[in-house]
């Protein structure tokens, strides 16, 4: 039994409502910061991940389902959204859930919007070292609790573990604004008890929606940094495959972290996405202007994956 989340209201709008969930090891705090212009014209909640301060889990037994966890979240939402359908943007283990709320409560989600997501766990937590120390027998857990707590001990530790998710390290990640949200991320895994962090990790490890992506009717739009060096840009291609109504756009020179490495294209594709403006239209009108231009500033290519699912790759890069 897992008790329904509160929320961190980043906004209070008249604008479309609007859920926002963070990756593995943040904090709805991060979302104070990123959240995009056109998203806070609504009203906008951003919601913990299970286990992550200050949605606890139960002490005797800190090991969940995805039914669980689903449902808690659903309840979250029908408390502080009544009536509503909700825009769910899902960052990473975040993509996770809200792939996991459409598949189960499509009542719930009139739009998804994924960043960095990933839709099997396994796969991703065979890629990290948290993954890896959980599934060592007997001492697994022991070492990755220890990780865990000297990650989160110093700020110099914590924002050295974070470069990781960028790729343009000129980009704004170093800013007054950022270096806040990174210490306010901290400050909450403080809080946080490293047992509930582990029993998310298990969580992930064991759950994968890919088989059930074909049942999600909402439309999605999946941004996916080229360079991510967390999620492989392959895997949220694959997912973009399976997704029904998707458009995908693929940032060349981001990382995990398009909110923060590509902060204005973000908004610009998300105020076209709540906005029903057809994106494969704009980008393909953007790059022939481009070509008359002779510039590489904005190069765009469409490629249809599927009949009923479509890719936008746009590359932007500094002008010269």
């Amino acid at each position: 039994m897992l008790n329904s989340p509160n929320p961190e209201w980043i906004s209070t709008g008249n604008g479309p409502a609007c859920v926002m969930l963070h990756g593995m090891a943040m904090a709805p705090s991060f979302w104070q910061a990123y959240t995009p212009a056109t998203l806070r014209k609504g009203k906008v909640a951003a919601y913990p991940l299970p286990g992550h301060h200050p949605w606890r889990l139960n002490e005797a037994d800190p090991h969940f389902d995805e039914d669980t966890a689903v449902n808690a979240l659903s309840q979250a939402i029908e408390r502080d959204f009544p009536g509503q359908q909700v825009t769910v943007v899902g960052h990473s283990t975040g993509g996770l859930f809200a792939l996991m709320l459409a598949i189960h409560r499509p009542d719930l989600v009139r739009r998804i919007v994924l960043m960095g997501a990933f839709g099997c766990g396994e796969l991703i937590s065979r890629r990290h070292l948290a993954g890896r120390l959980i599934g060592l027998p007997l001492i697994g857990a022991l070492m990755f609790r220890y990780a865990f707590r000297r990650w989160i001990s110093s700020t110099i530790h914590f924002r050295h573990g974070s470069l990781d998710c960028v790729y343009d390290k000129s980009c704004p990640w170093e800013t007054e604004e950022s270096l806040q949200a990174i210490e306010a991320v901290r400050t909450a895994l403080l809080a946080s008890n490293p047992l509930d962090i582990e029993a998310m990790v298990r969580f992930i490890t064991t759950t994968s929606v890919m088989d059930r992506l074909n049942r999600i009717e909402a439309p999605v739009l999946n941004l996916i940094g080229m360079r991510d060096a967390v999620v492989p840009a392959s895997h949220q291609l694959a997912l973009s495959r399976r997704l029904r109504f998707c458009q995908t756009v693929v940032l060349r020179r981001c990382g995990h972290l398009p909110m923060v490495e590509a902060h204005d294209r973000v908004t610009q594709l998300l105020e076209m996405f709540q906005n029903d403006v057809p994106i494969r239209q704009v980008l393909k009108k953007e790059r022939q202007e481009n070509r008359e231009r002779g510039t590489n500033f904005a190069s765009v290519h469409y490629d249809p994956v599927s009949q009923n699912s479509e890719t936008s790759l746009i590359s932007t890069q500094a002008q010269a």
